[in-house]
């Protein structure tokens, strides 16, 4: 239990820096993942679906959120030729952009996690790799 306790309040503070950086930027936290996800996923996992089910979220949010962001021309739409309703996402110069402004956002959480022994790091990495296996299975 008080693993779980930890973990919950590791997650409460990527939420509170993610709203943090947000604010700043005017965008939403979810805004702001979709740019993140763009950035560092291939090409053909950016799009609706996916997101969607990424993020446990509706295809309809998703697609509001993506709207927006299309809107601010921080992401482009790249039709598929083969299904004129599909599309993939990529990040415009804009996006890219606020990207690399955003990308450091968990710096905070990074700094004392670098200061840990290496061996205690890659404990705490092959636990948490095996729980979200666990997770999604």
């Amino acid at each position: 239990s008080k693993l779980v306790v930890a973990l919950e309040r590791v997650s409460e503070a990527f939420r509170v820096l993610l709203w943090q950086q947000s604010k700043e930027i005017a965008l939403s936290p979810i805004q702001i993942q979709i740019l993140l996800f763009v950035y560092f996923h291939d090409i053909e996992l950016c799009n609706v679906t996916y997101l969607a089910n990424e993020y446990n979220v509706t295809k309809a949010t998703m697609s509001d959120s993506i709207k927006i962001l299309v809107q601010k021309t921080y992401l482009e739409k790249i039709s598929d030729p083969n299904d004129t309703r599909s599309f993939t996402l990529k990040l415009s110069k804009e996006g890219k952009k606020i990207v690399l402004e955003s990308a450091n956002f968990a710096q905070k959480i990074e700094k004392p996690l670098s200061q840990l022994p290496e061996d205690t790091k890659l404990s705490m990495l092959d636990g948490l790799f095996n729980l979200i296996y666990e997770l999604n299975q």
